[in-house]
């Protein structure tokens, strides 16, 4: 017969083993804390934070250039442009403009009501309606629109474009804007010759020597020339062959014109000076050609005085100005591009010069003052 305390020991000897092995686990884990001085403790908890590692490596340094367009907009905050109706908006849900009529229509047509901006009828009244005025953003303030920079390639927040000169054809981006030409194309610019005027008057020169004589010489003659702007009698004379370029003999002084087809003709000339009666006489006639263009001249025995060309000064007033001398025929360049001088005239007593681009579509007449 049991007892009723072995009983009982029958009954629960599982729990009992259980809290047996539950009470083992809960010393050994916690016997070493208890026993385990402060010191030991705050060493193991400094090296767990010794050895821990961020989540992540900190936060980026921010970006200066996005501080300072911010402190740029508070300077110059850009324009409301208008509302784009096609594409929803916080601000509007649609622009609207009150109906009216077109300039110069009967006003009292229009109902007045409010309509789609982009409407060019009513569709109340079926009144037609003027066209809308384009507004244009210009955040920088340099007159340039920002549409029109972004389309060039322009920064429309930087003010220092507008003077810059993107094709490198004299003009700045501000100005082929106003232009309407291409800032990125130097062959689209503003015309060079809005910029040419005329300098003083018109000026003829004249040859500084003349043809003196000639004599026979073998199969051939030979001419003499003189110089005008000297006196001495030796060095003014230049004696050469046809031909042959007229200079000196010491080739110091070269006139630049070469000595071609000589010619005699019988001419009428007075019998002696201040007489009226003629006598028929043997004259020659030579003809020179410059040798830089090849302008040609006829010359006569004896004339002094002989007209070359008739010259004028235009000025380019761009780019710290240039002045060209121009005479009938005359090529001269500005930026690469060609002009050839059409024609010099005098009108009402001011000089007036004619000038045509190199492709012959473009002529201006510029007129002097």
């Amino acid at each position: 017969m049991t007892t009723g305390k072995e009983s009982f020991f029958k009954a629960h000897w599982d729990w009992l083993v259980a809290v047996l092995g539950l009470a083992a686990v809960a010393a050994v884990v916690l016997l070493p804390m208890l026993v385990a001085s402060d010191d030991d403790v705050a060493s193991n908890v400094q090296a767990q934070l010794n050895s821990a590692k961020p989540a992540h490596d900190g936060v980026e340094p921010a970006d200066p250039k996005l501080l300072q367009q911010a402190f740029r907009s508070v300077r110059n905050p850009p324009r409301l442009g208008e509302v784009d109706a096609k594409k929803p908006s916080f601000l509007a849900s649609e622009r609207r403009i009150f109906c009216r009529a077109e300039e110069g229509a009967d006003p009292k047509k229009a109902c007045g009501r409010p309509i789609p901006a982009e409407a060019t009828e009513c569709p109340f009244c079926h009144t037609k309606q003027p066209a809308l005025v384009k507004i244009e953003v210009d955040s920088d303030h340099d007159g340039l629109p920002n549409e029109w920079e972004l389309q060039y390639g322009f920064n429309p927040n930087d003010a220092k474009d507008a003077a810059l000169d993107a094709d490198a054809d004299g003009f700045t981006n501000l100005e082929e804007y106003e232009a309407k030409t291409d800032p990125k194309d130097p062959k689209s610019h503003p015309d060079y010759l809005d910029f040419v005027s005329v300098q003083g008057t018109l000026k003829q020169t004249f040859l500084p020597f003349y043809f003196k004589q000639y004599n026979p010489v073998k199969n051939t003659y030979r001419l003499t020339f003189q110089r005008l702007d000297i006196k001495s009698m030796y060095d003014r004379m230049m004696q050469v062959e046809q031909g042959a370029a007229i200079k000196s003999a010491d080739g110091k002084f070269d006139t630049g014109y070469v000595a071609k087809n000589f010619v005699t003709k019988e001419t009428e000339v007075p019998a002696y000076k201040g007489s009226k009666m003629m006598k028929k006489v043997k004259v020659g006639f030579v003809d020179i050609e410059r040798v830089k263009d090849g302008k040609k001249i006829t010359l006569r025995e004896g004339v002094t005085k002989i007209p070359v060309e008739t010259q004028l000064d235009i000025a380019y007033e761009r780019e710290g100005g240039k002045t060209f001398t121009v005479s009938n025929g005359a090529v001269f360049e500005i930026h690469g591009v060609k002009y050839r001088v059409k024609s010099l005239e005098t009108k009402n007593g001011k000089p007036v010069v004619t000038i045509q681009d190199e492709t012959g579509k473009k002529q201006k007449i510029i007129q002097g003052t």
